[in-house]
């Protein structure tokens, strides 16, 4: 986890002054602009799914002759030929500086003393799919379609701050946890599909959709116990001096509002 991030997170919950059904303040507001731009620099920007993509079967390819001396010899010949039904699947996130929508919500403080609040992410995905038919490595048939989605994720979150008067000055611990997650696939609209006809190719449009709602509901079981992981991994950033959090927690929310973050291309995995 980025340590931005963490400044952002602990942000929101030093300028927590409300308690529940009253208004946000509005320091909160410039910490998710920076939340939505930290998010942005660090997130993939791209999937593939190529599992089910290059099949193919052991063929009977000839014989290779050869002579010993005055005795013929023969060996049969084989080859991995292209076989099969080949499937492959890629999204992206769709102008995220434009579209990307991030915003956090319900902040209350616990009877126990936490920050709660709700992350709300809303994103827009281009989908594309390719089908090819293989038969003994003859393609009878390619078909591609392409697609338009849009996501929503919502992550509730509790923040705890702990002082460690060991160290002067002290340090500030941040104990987030993620305590619930949803994901689900909020619009699909198919867009273009090969200049072909049939039962096949309105089933490979249809399977596009199933295939984005399948890998959807395969990360939101994961996906708690996923970024809780990263938080434990990153244990070492989670504890801040004051003097660097108001050196540079607080510099970095005045100008999250005028800052736009790009970040690299990447390939999400499916850890």
């Amino acid at each position: 986890m980025h340590r931005p991030l963490l400044f952002a997170l602990l942000l929101l919950s030093c300028c927590l002054t409300v308690r529940a059904n009253e208004e946000m303040p509005a320091k909160p507001a410039a910490a998710q602009q920076l939340l939505r731009n930290l998010v942005l620099q660090s997130m993939p920007r791209e999937y593939e799914n190529t599992k089910h993509w290059g099949g193919t079967k052991r063929m009977w390819d000839g014989l290779h002759i050869s002579l010993d001396g005055l005795r013929l010899k023969t060996k049969r010949r084989w080859k991995e030929a292209n076989h099969g039904t080949w499937k492959r699947y890629r999204a992206w996130l769709i102008d995220p500086a434009e579209t990307f929508d991030i915003q956090i919500q319900n902040m209350v403080a616990t009877p126990e003393g936490k920050t709660a609040f709700d992350v709300f992410i809303d994103a827009r995905l281009g989908v594309w799919g390719r089908l090819s038919e293989y038969q003994r490595d003859v393609q009878l048939l390619s078909l591609s379609a392409e697609a338009r989605a849009r996501v929503r994720m919502r992550i509730s979150c509790e923040v705890a701050l702990r002082l460690d008067v060991t160290t002067l000055p002290p340090d500030v611990i941040l104990e987030p946890k993620v305590v619930a997650a949803e994901l689900h696939l909020a619009d699909f609209d198919l867009v273009r599909i090969s200049d072909l006809d049939g039962p096949l190719v309105r089933e490979f449009g249809e399977e596009l959709h199933r295939v984005l709602q399948a890998e959807i509901a395969d990360r939101q079981v994961k996906l708690v116990d996923r970024i809780n992981r990263q938080i434990d991994k990153n244990q070492d950033d989670l504890r801040l001096s004051l003097s660097e959090l108001t050196s540079s927690g607080f510099r970095q929310l005045g100008a999250a509002g005028a800052t736009t973050v790009a970040g690299p291309e990447e390939t999400m995995d499916r850890d």
